[in-house]
């Protein structure tokens, strides 16, 4: 059975780096990921985060000015 996450992408390894930072400092679990070739990233990097922590990791990357784009996924 297919589960659904989110993807968050980033413009330079330097945001995806502070991005898994500030996402575990605030305990949001997160996974660092190569991004599927279906995504377009200019990073190769990306982040898995569950639905259910999307929002929080939403606010927490935006207090932190992380530059990022969120995609909808299913796994």
């Amino acid at each position: 059975m297919a589960e659904e996450y989110v993807i968050v992408i980033f413009p330079s390894t330097h945001h995806a780096l502070k991005a898994e930072r500030v996402a575990g400092e605030k305990g949001i679990d997160v996974k660092m990921i190569p991004v599927p070739r279906e995504i377009s990233s200019d990073c190769n990097m990306g982040m898995r985060v569950s639905c259910e922590d999307e929002e929080a990791a939403r606010t927490v990357l935006e207090e932190s000015n992380v530059q990022c784009e969120f995609v909808p996924w299913l796994v």
